[in-house]
């Protein structure tokens, strides 16, 4: 419940809003095969980050551009003036030409170059690092399938026949009750790790999705869980063995 009010707040619903129901229960991962590269160069063209930067970069280079003509070209003023003693008006204009001949702009041509330069060094790291988020978030999800198909193929299967042989012992009275208990928690444990892991995998393809679509890049990871998988699967001989 508490769960369900920190989405309400997030998502931003209030009142009737607030009595949504789940479509269903999580779905089960079918055909995790990636295309790495496909998506890289998504991901690339789809950040904000880089377009942000690239269009830094445009701007600091027309401003280089800028200062140069600035540097070369001479400095034109002209004005118009207007006095009076009393009996008539004396008017007149002025026009002033000011050479470059010390001064070149040189001093916000080397700032402009060196914004530009350390502009296109952010630039060069965003996309490794958008490259690199894109592998991270396919690995993930790609692992996290393949243990969700393990679970649903292999492990629960197992354990649901290891439960039914169990419970054939305990009726022929060659078993305890306790025994068969501990075949049913070790079941109960493999639902429950089969679940985390398809919410693992879930949040690794919500993490994909967000970086193809050019959001932010996740700062931190969601981590796999792998602690009651690993507990599961190292158990399944103690089960088997009835």
């Amino acid at each position: 419940l508490d769960a369900r009010e920190r989405f309400n707040v997030a998502a931003g619903l209030s009142g009737t809003q607030t009595s949504w129901t789940l479509a269903g229960p999580l779905a089960h991962p079918g055909n995790i095969a990636i295309d790495t590269t496909s998506n890289e160069k998504k991901a690339i063209a789809a950040s904000l980050e880089l377009i942000e930067l690239a269009k830094r970069m445009e701007a600091a280079a027309k401003r280089v551009g800028l200062h140069r003509t600035e540097g070369v070209m001479p400095h034109l003023s002209g004005g118009f003036h207007g006095e009076q003693d009393g009996i008539s008006w004396e008017l007149g204009g002025h026009f002033t030409v000011a050479l470059p001949i010390f001064d070149r702009a040189q001093g916000r041509i080397s700032s402009a170059k060196s914004e530009l330069g350390a502009l296109r060094e952010r630039y060069m790291a965003t996309a490794v690092a958008v490259r690199a988020s894109t592998r991270m978030a396919q690995n993930r999800l790609e692992s996290a399938g393949k243990r969700a198909q393990h679970f649903h193929s292999a492990l629960i299967p197992a354990r649901e026949r290891a439960l039914a042989e169990t419970l054939l012992q305990y009726n022929a009275m060659h078993l305890s009750v306790f025994q068969l208990l501990d075949v049913q928690r070790k079941v109960t444990e493999t639902g429950i790790a089969y679940t985390e892991t398809l919410l693992d995998y879930w949040k690794a393809r919500a993490s994909l999705d967000q970086i193809l679509a050019g959001g932010r890049r996740p700062q931190a990871m969601a981590s796999v869980n792998t602690g009651q998988t690993s507990g599961a699967s190292m158990d399944m001989g103690s089960g088997a063995g009835h």
